[in-house]
């Protein structure tokens, strides 16, 4: 096109005009905005939207060392508002309304080239005209942009703007269109959308302006250098790559490498979420065999997802959100976690069977529904218990809890329901009707809600309980009516508690695993934590309840001697 343009021999030749305008966002009339967006036939209900977005907004200066009171302005758009470009790019679409009417109608010759019209072309506040340079179609270009200027507020700015002419054009006939738009003449090659446009081979002459640029900074750090502050500069850079060094040789403090990423790259979602305090599960250090086997189910799950994901992208072309697949190595990190916390005795069976699901002494229920109650507990840091019962025809059959870790209230809730409902999806447990008072987690399983990312793969693999029919519904309950599930979430969070059974008095047992059985009794308004200790059995000596423990406090003190 620029070729064809640059080589016209016609008596009136075509021009381009390269417009450049000021300050388009400051410069943006609102109620230009508000009458396109209404000729456009957008919704009432969404303008109004874009006007509160526009219109409710206020502004401070900074003057004399002290904060201004706050006004509000009367046009423009804000910088780096998402909203701004769309904004921005609507309104334009007048300015291209206005053109193809004006060539419609004959008022303007767009540039023809064989069977090819061109009237214009934008791309943001890059506007390019290609018409043919007679009397008529400058008197309707110019026409067009007063227009355009007097509704919008923009200004064009007649410095930066250029008009591009063939190589056989008159001088006259560019100096009197020049003055008309009051914009100087171009010379190829032309720069537009950051690329030079040249209507002949671009050679190394063209690229001097880049050359200029580039030895403008090699000076510039040329001079810096010589300088004192220079080689302090100099200085810092070398001693900040040290770490570099350091971290592919040893394993240095998880403060000092994260003070180091975070200045190099940025602090990412996805950094700190897999940096957990945690020790590595190992078989010599006291774990049993089968926490040693987990692990490696994680490991290979985590590689799974990844692969599955990426067959999935490439064969059925579907996208795969990072924040997606990230959920699951996330989990999967936790789950680590939950298995062994930093400074923690290595104690092989107790640790392991504090997190087990116990056999089930009373037998499955699997006529009709039975309801689920499920709780946790979290501690600022990295801990959290789980506790839950199952009443089956008013009475409550099965009960229990566990320590896991999570970094949050909501990720606990959703680890606790499902550590729990995957268990009891193995014993063979069905027709659950899940109640829990963590409304916006039964609102992500009924769908009402967006899933976090932090827990998305956990909300997929519970919702998926219900599919298998482990589950038959999710209910929203409030604090007081779990208040049972909730004292038990809060017992797990003990070293010493191991895991519990219903009796058919309605009573809890709690046995800790060197042999001492706790009956507490399930009624929230006995106890100062809601439980209360009825009686205590133990295999040798005193039992607590005879040497006069009447807390749950004094209770875990017994535990510990």
């Amino acid at each position: 096109m620029v070729n064809s343009f640059y080589n016209s021999k016609a008596s009136n030749p075509n021009i381009l005009l390269k417009l450049d305008l000021e300050k388009v966002y400051d410069r943006t009339e609102w109620r230009a905005a508000y009458k396109i967006l209404n000729l456009m036939s957008f919704p009432e209900e969404l303008i109004r939207w874009i006007k509160c977005c526009i219109e409710e907004i206020s502004f401070s200066c900074y003057f004399n060392g002290e904060i201004s009171r706050k006004f509000k302005s009367f046009r423009g758009i804000r910088q780096g508002d998402p909203l701004s470009p769309y904004l921005f790019i609507i309104m334009e679409e007048a300015i291209s309304v206005m053109t193809r009417d004006y060539c419609s109608k004959k008022r303007m010759t767009p540039y023809h080239i064989k069977d090819t019209t061109i009237s214009h072309q934008l791309f943001a506040d890059d506007i390019v005209f290609a018409i043919k340079g007679n009397d008529k179609s400058c008197k309707g270009l110019k026409k067009i942009l007063e227009n355009y200027c007097a509704a919008t507020g923009q200004k064009i700015n007649r410095e930066k703007s250029e008009i591009f002419f063939p190589a056989k054009c008159q001088p006259d006939r560019k100096h009197r269109i020049c003055s008309y738009f009051d914009m100087k003449e171009g010379s190829f090659p032309m720069q537009y959308l950051g690329s030079l446009i040249n209507p002949r081979r671009l050679n190394s002459s063209h690229q001097n302006r880049l050359c200029e640029k580039v030895n403008k900074k090699v000076d510039f750090w040329a001079k810096q250098l010589l300088s004192q502050a220079g080689k302090s500069t100099l200085l810092n850079s070398v001693v900040s790559s040290i770490p570099v060094y350091s971290l592919s040789t040893s394993w240095v403090s998880e403060e000092h490498y994260w003070n180091y990423v975070e200045t190099k790259l940025g602090v990412s979602f996805s950094y700190k979420e897999t940096w957990k305090d945690g020790d590595w599960l190992r078989e010599d250090k006291g774990y049993e065999k089968e926490s040693g086997e987990k692990l490696i189910a994680f490991i290979a799950n985590s590689l799974w997802q990844l692969w599955r994901n990426r067959n999935v992208m490439k064969f059925k072309e579907k996208t795969w959100g990072i924040k997606t697949m990230f959920s699951y190595a996330f989990e999967e990190t936790m789950q680590y976690g939950g298995m062994v916390g930093k400074n923690r005795e290595r104690s092989g069976s107790s640790m392991h069977n504090r997190n087990r699901y116990q056999e089930d002494q009373e037998g499955n229920c699997n006529d009709g529904c039975n309801v689920f109650y499920c709780d946790a507990s979290w501690k600022n840091g990295n801990s959290a218990g789980l506790g839950y019962l199952i009443a089956k025809q008013g009475k409550w059959v099965l009960a229990g809890m566990a320590k896991g870790a999570a970094d949050e209230p909501m990720l606990a809730e959703a680890i606790a329901m499902w550590y729990v409902l995957d268990n009891l999806r193995k014993k063979g447990w069905m027709n659950l009707i899940v109640r829990s008072d963590c409304e916006l987690l039964i609102k992500m399983l009924n769908g009402e809600s967006r899933s976090h990312w932090k827990i998305c793969n956990l909300i997929n693999k519970i919702s998926r309980m219900k599919d298998v029919g482990v589950v038959c519904g999710w209910e929203y309950i409030k604090r007081e009516k779990n208040n049972e599930a909730h004292n038990l979430s809060r017992l797990g969070l003990t070293e010493y508690l191991a895991y519990a059974r219903c009796s058919s008095t309605g009573t809890l047992l709690l046995i800790e695993p060197t042999g001492l059985m706790v009956v507490f009794s399930l009624y929230p308004h006995l106890g100062q934590r809601g439980v209360q200790i009825v009686q205590v059995h133990a295999r040798k000596g005193k039992s607590m309840y005879e040497q006069g423990v009447e807390d749950v406090e004094d209770a875990f003190s017994f535990f510990m001697k």
